[in-house]
């Protein structure tokens, strides 16, 4: 359904009505006035929603990003369609889960899948030029730079590098053409391992050193099996280095967004321009037995953000459930064109909000699928294990109240089942078969 927003009507005294300050009706995001003609999107690794103070995070940790969020369009129930960047990225910018275009996204698997409709593609084919900046090597796999006219992966993978070498793309394309442009950015900070600029990690000062070197990757990820081992003061501790760590890379993205922004602006490359922020996925610090991610499909995981932000926007919250799949379906409506027919993914303000919402991953632990309706959360893993959630009641989804004679079950079941059924075809045995789907 389309969100009317009213019209701003001037008395009838016979005077001209100034529409420069009239937004589009029936669309969303709505604008004052035309509908911006270029696209900057910038997508941000590994972030967790709950880091924004918008969303209850630490208030001075994103100022930049909450700020943003208020003046534009921000999708206040939003979640990816994965755990990591291949299968949230690939839902993101082909407007449809990864089982309906027919490729699951495995890590260390370089697949391209069948040919589709991408966002870049699209925006092509109605005449813009389209840029790719990337730090992360996931957005040139699985046909996911599809559409790109100009494809740049830089050797240091530093978001002031990135953001760097977009803008001297972009001045240079676009001085040579009067296309409209797309140029999508790539951060991967605040990916494991975390480690920003010294001054973001004062705080790493009043505690205990830990044996480990956590600024290196390799050590970060060598410490997930030996958790279980540690003492509960050791664990304690490592989750607080860790917590730090992460928690200052974010501030360092805020503050290189607010630099890239101002660059942007002093150079009149956001004038005319639709920008749209997201994160491909979150990260777990153990509220599941976990650290890091691609382990599950819970919230720490997969709670997504979605900010669309014009010069000329109307600012508002949308708060009815949206997902990874209605990015770039509202980004072609936001500029006045159309979706591809085999796009599932839906313009803001046009799902039902009872529609099932699905989360997939063929993660480190095997394959693990789930199905949102409303406030209810179904997980169901490759190995039979069901757990059910009940969001509005238990937020952190700890308790797990599945029943297989629960109505809500059932119904859900209807759903999921498909899905395995389709995922059971496309994993092609490798992941042996699912073991008791159904309730």
């Amino acid at each position: 359904m389309h969100l009317l927003l009213p019209l701003l009507l001037s008395c009838d005294d016979g005077a001209p009505t100034d529409t420069s300050t009239t937004p589009v009706i029936g669309d969303l995001p709505a604008f004052y006035g035309d509908r911006p003609k270029n696209l900057l999107v910038i997508s941000v690794d590994t972030y967790r929603r709950d880091l924004l103070a918008r969303f209850g995070g630490e208030a001075g940790v994103t100022p930049f990003m909450d700020e943003l969020a208020a003046n534009g369009m921000s999708l206040d129930q939003h979640t990816t369609c994965s755990n990591w960047t291949k299968g949230g990225m690939a839902c993101a910018l082909n407007g449809m889960y990864s089982f309906q275009w027919g490729l699951i996204p495995r890590l260390a698997e370089q697949e391209a899948g069948p040919p589709r409709s991408t966002l870049a593609s699209m925006l092509a084919t109605h005449g813009f030029d389209t840029m790719l900046i990337t730090s992360n090597g996931w957005l040139l796999d699985a046909g996911l730079d599809g559409g790109y006219a100009y494809i740049e992966q830089p050797d240091v993978n530093r978001a002031t590098t990135i953001s760097e070498a977009g803008i001297a793309a972009l001045e240079q394309r676009i001085g040579a053409s009067d296309k409209p442009w797309f140029l999508h950015l790539h951060f991967i900070e605040p990916h494991a391992a975390y480690s920003p600029p010294s001054e973001y990690l004062a705080d790493l000062e009043g505690l205990e050193d830990v044996p480990w070197n956590l600024a290196d990757r390799e050590q970060h990820y060598d410490l997930l099996p030996d958790w279980p081992e540690m003492t509960a003061e050791e664990q304690e501790l490592l989750k607080a280095h860790l917590w730090i760590r992460y928690k200052g890379d974010v501030r360092w993205v805020d503050d290189e967004l607010r630099e890239v922004w101002a660059d942007l602006e002093v150079r009149g490359l956001l004038e005319d321009t639709l920008v749209v922020l997201w994160n491909d996925h979150g990260e777990q610090f153990w509220e599941h037995d976990k650290q890091t991610h691609v382990w599950g499909l819970y919230k720490e995981e997969n709670d997504g953000f979605a900010i669309f932000w014009a010069d000329n926007i109307v600012p508002q919250a949308w708060t009815e459930p949206t997902n990874h799949i209605d990015i770039a379906p509202t980004i072609l409506s936001a500029l006045g064109l159309g979706s591809p027919y085999d796009w599932s993914g839906l313009p803001v303000g046009m799902a039902d909000p009872l529609r099932p919402i699905f989360g997939e991953s063929y993660s480190r632990e095997g394959p693990k699928l789930s199905v949102s309706v409303g406030d209810m959360k179904l997980i169901y893993k490759w190995t039979g294990e069901k757990e059910l959630y009940d969001m509005a009641a238990d937020p952190l989804e700890l308790t797990n109240i599945y029943d297989p004679k629960d109505s809500r079950v059932v119904s859900m079941w209807q759903e999921l089942t498909p899905v395995v059924d389709r995922w059971q075809v496309l994993v092609g045995g490798s992941a042996g078969d699912p073991v008791n789907p159904g309730p």
